[in-house]
């Protein structure tokens, strides 16, 4: 909307183009972070009201995996929280991946449905290419991925992943937000 109103050139011309492409994208990869977490959060918390979180049969699917620790009513929160970080990670990282489609493609629709389609072809090409399960993302997002060194370091793989691919599509931002000021 920035490109269709003309309204980042007050902001370039008062800031400068480094620190509007950055703070774009750190607020595009905040805010879509803090919607996941916010309304996954008040879902569960909804259903909790009218049944148990946890139950005991549930733990034994859990047998031999990093976040059997947590499978009881007190930890079954903090598998609940590591859970939402990584999907309110995952939600930035794709909301930064359509701030840098805008600057390729200057159209409202093609910047709303870019990430559902980058997550589907981002999908079928790890698949495709027989990557690592370490690197697939899909994987990453529904915790599938577990390093035994404990559920806290799972969680702090999977921040550290989609935080290093969203600085990544940070600076690609800001070139092709560059290259759009300064081309028209």
């Amino acid at each position: 909307m920035d490109w269709e109103n003309r309204y980042f050139r007050y902001r370039i011309l008062r800031y400068g183009k480094k620190n509007y492409a950055v703070s774009k994208a750190l607020s595009c990869f905040l805010s879509a972070a803090t919607l996941i977490f916010i309304s996954q959060w008040m879902f569960i918390l909804f259903i909790s009201m009218k049944h148990n979180v946890w139950n005991q049969s549930d733990s034994a699917i859990m047998d031999a995996r990093v976040y059997y620790s947590l499978m009881n009513e007190t930890g079954i929160w903090f598998y609940f929280l590591i859970r939402i970080l990584m999907l309110a990670a995952c939600a930035g990282f794709f909301a930064v991946i359509s701030l840098w489609i805008s600057t390729k493609i200057v159209n409202v629709f093609v910047a709303l449905a870019s990430p559902i389609i980058i997550y589907y072809v981002v999908d079928n090409l790890t698949v495709a290419l027989e990557l690592p399960f370490f690197v697939s993302v899909s994987k990453i997002v529904r915790g599938m991925i577990e390093i035994h060194a404990g559920p806290t370091a799972t969680l702090l793989y999977a921040i550290s992943f989609f935080s290093g691919l969203a600085l990544l599509f940070v600076v690609a931002f800001y070139f092709g937000c560059r290259k759009r000021c300064e081309n028209g």
